[in-house]
């Protein structure tokens, strides 16, 4: 083989070698840039951002027990920007999984923001009933105090009629006394004729006239006011009656005339007792009246009293006894109206009752609101925030766990590659070393092995020639023999270069 093929393959040798240790170096750190890449950009964001969806998530089920507690709208918005946060944790990983074709972390995703929707029109929901319940609670409290206030408005007005009524009943009981010392002073002038008797008589029938106005000032029925305007012209009749027969006496004391004005007298008087008779009759009904409503209403104030303490133990247990006896203390209480109204006397009692009567309708109305949006709230939107909430948290813990899996399954890999790329540079480094060694071993031979040949016929040759410069003048043809020996030993010199150039 000539000597520059020798060389052209060993140099060629050395750069085979080079260049599969840079291939073999380029494809290792390829790969432990594409782990490094998947590493940085799809597992630890993804571990990043479950994480996030986790903090998110935890953070808005604290807030929305923090809401059912204080029901502060700074809460609320708090919750809503959590679960804002929440979704644009979720939009992140949905980005990643695209970008990495990771179908679980976009499956995840989806399924947590479908949960955390869900969530989210329940919380909705929620706050929308709890605001039901709070305005149902401050109807609630508006009609149960309007109740009360009904009843001891009404309890006032009666206190006063009451008040009234039995100074009626006091002055019809003195209208009764004057009326029997009226007739008592007539009797008197009648029997001595005396002027004091008859100014007894006028005196005692002039307060009867006062009575009679005071009377009319005392809210009298109108049965009431009639037997007061009776007993008002049988007193005015008396009057005349007595004043007649006084004078008819003084004119003639044995006149016929004089028994009917004493009858007349008598009658007048009489009509007046009645009239006081009639009277204070009414009034002891009325004021027996007023004696019942006043407890019957009192009755409503007590029953109103304790439905408001139950409703409050109610919120307190949720208890179902506690509801129900609600309900029957308003049936109770709704009876109690009737009673009341039976015994009502005046219009202002009426309107009393019925104002009384239409707030315990909407209270009742407020408190099934209530009940009815708390069991919804307890029963179906809290329970399914739960679950909903720990779904959740459930999902973005398993995409976390995946990705801190899948991180981790990265990091070995890397390492893997890193450990077998350092494995096969070293080979690669030794067989190098060795097929250097040799190529330098036999390409050196071939190069030295000519040299030395063609170093050993120039020698000869230059030996030859000294002695056949020796000889020259010993014969011609000596020197023609040398001549062509030298000739053949250059001819074979010539070669040897000639093969080490070649």
């Amino acid at each position: 083989m000539r000597l520059a093929v020798k060389l052209a393959l060993g140099f060629a040798l050395v750069v085979a070698i080079m260049v599969a240790l840079g291939v073999t170096g380029y494809v290792m750190f390829m790969r432990v840039e594409d782990n490094v890449s998947t590493l940085t950009g799809h597992h630890i964001p993804a571990v990043k951002h479950s994480t996030g969806v986790e903090r998110f998530a935890f953070q808005c089920m604290v807030g929305q027990k923090e809401y059912l507690l204080k029901q502060e709208e700074t809460t609320r918005a708090a919750s809503k920007e959590d679960l804002a946060k929440l979704v644009g944790e979720l939009d992140v990983l949905k980005t990643v999984g695209t970008e990495y074709d990771d179908a679980r972390l976009i499956e995840q995703s989806d399924k947590v923001r479908d949960s955390a929707g869900q969530y989210g029109k329940l919380y909705d929901d929620a706050v929308a009933a709890l605001e039901t319940s709070r305005k149902a609670g401050d109807v609630m409290s508006a009609k149960g105090q309007a109740v009360s206030i009904e009843a001891r408005a009404y309890l006032a007005d009666k206190r006063a009629e009451y008040e009234e009524a039995t100074r009626a009943l006091a002055l019809a009981n003195v209208v009764n006394a004057t009326t029997f010392k009226a007739r008592m002073n007539m009797l008197g002038y009648m029997a001595y004729k005396t002027d004091a008797y008859f100014q007894g008589v006028e005196l005692c029938l002039g307060q009867l006239l006062e009575f009679y106005t005071q009377l009319e000032t005392m809210h009298p029925s109108d049965e009431e006011r009639k037997q007061i305007a009776a007993a008002r012209k049988a007193t005015q009749q008396y009057l005349a009656s007595a004043r007649a027969w006084r004078d008819e006496d003084r004119r003639d004391s044995s006149s016929e005339r004089l028994k009917e004005l004493l009858q007349d007298m008598i009658d007048k008087g009489t009509l007046v007792l009645n009239c006081a008779g009639e009277y204070l009759a009414q009034k002891e009904t009325r004021v027996q009246t007023i004696s019942k409503a006043v407890f019957l209403v009192n009755d409503v104030d007590q029953a109103a009293y304790r439905i408001r303490l139950r409703e409050k133990q109610y919120m307190l247990t949720q208890s179902e006894t506690d509801w129900k006896e609600l309900n029957d203390l308003v049936s109770e209480l709704n009876g109690l109206f009737a009673d009341v109204r039976k015994v009502s006397l005046t219009a202002a009692d009426e309107e009393h009752i019925q104002k009384a009567e239409t707030a315990t309708k909407e209270y009742l109305a407020a408190a099934t609101s209530w009940v009815d949006s708390d069991n919804r709230l307890r029963k179906e939107i809290l329970p399914r925030m739960a679950q909903l909430g720990g779904e959740v948290l459930a999902a973005a813990q398993a995409a976390e766990d995946n990705a801190w899996k899948e991180s981790d399954q990265s990091a070995e890999r890397t390492t893997d590659i890193v450990a077998s790329s350092s494995l096969i540079i070293i080979i690669s480094l030794g067989v190098g070393i060795v097929v250097g060694v040799l190529a330098t071993y036999f390409i050196t031979r071939g190069i030295t092995r000519p040299i030395n040949r063609a170093i050993e016929s120039l020698a000869s040759g230059a030996e030859q020639t000294a002695a056949a410069s020796g000889q020259v003048s010993a014969s011609s043809q000596s020197l023609a023999e040398g001549s062509s020996e030298q000739a053949a030993s250059l001819e074979e010199t010539s070669s040897s270069i000639e093969e080490m150039s070649s």
